[in-house]
C-alpha cells in the first residue's frame, strides 16, 4: 500500500517540476521587487515549519511515503522562498540608499 508505483513517481515528478518552475519565477520576482520582504519572510517561515511538522507526522506516524514526499516538496518550496526573502532582505540592508 505504501510503495511507489510508476504512476506515483510520475505524479511526484510533475509536482516537483511545477514547484521548481514556480519557485524560480517567484525568487526572481523577489530579487527585483522593492517591497518590504519582512512579511513574506515571516509567512514563508511559518509555512515551512508547518510543512516540516506535517511531513514528519505523515511519515513517522502513518508511514505513508507517497503523501509525505509531496509534503516534503512543498516544505522545500516554502523553505526556498523563505531563504530567498531572507537573502534579499539582508542584501538590501547592506546597500547604502541610493539617491
Amino acid at each position: 500500500m505504501n510503495t511507489f508505483s510508476s504512476g506515483d513517481a510520475m505524479g511526484l515528478l510533475v509536482v516537483a517540476v511545477v514547484l521548481l518552475l514556480l519557485g524560480a519565477m517567484l525568487i526572481r520576482a523577489i530579487g527585483r521587487s522593492s517591497a518590504d520582504l519582512e512579511a513574506l519572510r515571516k509567512r514563508c517561515q511559518m509555512w515551512t515549519q508547518i510543512g516540516i511538522g506535517l511531513t514528519l507526522l505523515q511519515i513517522v506516524l502513518r508511514g505513508d511515503w507517497r503523501f509525505g514526499s509531496v509534503l516534503l516538496l512543498i516544505t522545500l518550496f516554502t523553505g526556498s522562498l523563505w531563504y530567498a526573502a531572507r537573502h534579499y532582505e539582508k542584501k538590501r540592508r547592506q546597500q547604502p540608499p541610493s539617491e
